[in-house]
């Protein structure tokens, strides 16, 4: 939020920044089209696209267990730690993307509905009304859930 603030202080008008996957899309493209950004398909040890979303004057962040975790005696740990038991979290949420008008938002969002797990997780984006896409597992599957206005555009699409 803050680089993207100052950009704009600069006269920069269309400006994408990403930092760490917190991303923030000012303005448009060189041809005046929506920033196109991918969220990743939540496999490990691969890099495969899920879907694409526009973004224009908006934020988006992704927290995911899938990049960064650990293994000890055969069972993965993610990073992100519940903080009611100070564990990691366990559950088969993957994924979880939010868009919002900031930075600072999205990023808080992705990691608090990352941490409760699928059910909670789409429980307190629709009583918060937060665009959200989580990606989560049911056995072997994985399977998506979006809000209604969580911009997906087909891939390949300009």
């Amino acid at each position: 939020d803050q680089v993207a603030d100052m950009l704009e202080e600069q006269g920069y008008r269309n400006v994408l920044v990403n930092i760490g996957g917190e991303i923030v899309a000012r303005g448009t493209r060189p041809d005046e089209r929506p920033w196109r950004l991918a969220i990743e398909k939540p496999v490990e040890g691969k890099r495969e696209i899920q879907s694409v979303v526009p973004l224009k004057d908006r934020a988006m962040a992704t927290s995911g267990d899938y990049r960064n975790f650990y293994e000890l005696e055969g069972k993965r740990f993610s990073h992100t730690i519940d903080p009611g038991t100070g564990k990691p979290v366990t559950h088969s949420l993957h994924s979880v993307s939010v868009l919002a008008e900031n930075c600072m938002r999205a990023d808080a969002w992705a990691t608090a509905l990352l941490v409760v797990g699928p059910e909670r997780a789409w429980t307190l984006a629709r009583e918060h009304q937060l665009e959200v896409m989580l990606i989560y597992s049911d056995a072997e599957t994985l399977l998506t859930r979006q809000s209604a206005d969580f911009p997906i555009q087909p891939m390949g699409l300009e």
